[in-house]
């Protein structure tokens, strides 16, 4: 038998962000799930339940050192902050900070690390698992192929990295609030429809937050008002303030 036990990783990680983020991302992700708790226990005077560790974030550092030669090498504190904060972001973890450390609670771990989901899975389940909206999973689906008519989206986040993912996520987390939360097909036909558009689909996210929007809807009703605002500016008898007519014909 062998000692330690063993952990879970699903192939559809593959789908994730996570799979194309940083090594250090890649790394902490896998390291918080080798070290979570496989059942309640005691730890550092705080009681652990199944699915959480806790650790500082200097502890995590040491726990993926490598070696150059002799020398040891750490990721800096700065990557550890942002790699946590991406992990928040996307609904992947749910941190507390204590004075000792960081109760760190990998979500969903209950659902992915028992064997018996992963039994007997039909092309049928998979379309129904698929049909539940997406609450706290990791599922911006980046690297698509094109079966099915579904297009690749490693394009839109390797153009726009962490900023898309950011934005994206606020907008999946409005939807929550607004008790519409996404499916993956969902996220799949919006991706699809922002890859389309001419306009930066972070700002198409960032205008649907603002405006309390469900769906992401081009920006070029705004340019062509931008424009006739600077025609009307050129014409001499059009206020530009108002885009009507000056009673004395003097812009």
């Amino acid at each position: 038998m062998i000692p330690s036990g063993y952990y879970i990783k699903a192939r559809q990680i593959h789908l994730s962000w996570v799979a194309h983020a940083a090594p250090v991302v890649r790394e902490v992700w896998d390291y918080l799930l080798r070290e979570a708790n496989h059942k309640e226990t005691k730890y550092d005077g705080f009681f652990i339940k199944r699915g959480q560790l806790f650790r500082s974030f200097a502890e995590i550092r040491e726990g993926l050192h490598w070696k150059v030669g002799y020398r040891k090498v750490t990721y800096s504190e700065n990557q550890m902050k942002h790699c946590m904060k991406l992990l928040r972001i996307q609904g992947m973890i749910k941190l507390t900070s204590q004075p000792r450390g960081n109760l760190i609670e990998v979500l969903n771990y209950r659902l992915y690390q028992d064997p018996k989901n992963y039994e007997s899975t039909t092309e049928s389940t998979y379309e129904s698992t698929n049909d539940q909206p997406v609450i706290n999973q990791s599922s911006l689906p980046i690297n698509k192929n094109d079966k099915n008519g579904r297009i690749k989206y490693r394009e839109i986040d390797a153009r726009f990295g962490d900023e898309f993912i950011e934005a994206f996520s606020d907008f999946k987390n409005m939807r929550v609030r607004m008790k519409k939360p996404m499916t993956e097909k969902a996220i799949d036909r919006m991706l699809k429809k922002m890859s389309k558009m001419e306009d930066d689909p972070i700002q198409v996210l960032i205008k649907s937050v603002d405006k309390g929007w469900t769906d992401v809807y081009p920006l070029k009703d705004d340019r062509k008002k931008r424009v006739s605002l600077d025609e009307l500016k050129d014409d001499v008898g059009i206020n530009p303030l108002t885009g009507k007519p000056n009673p004395y014909g003097i812009g």
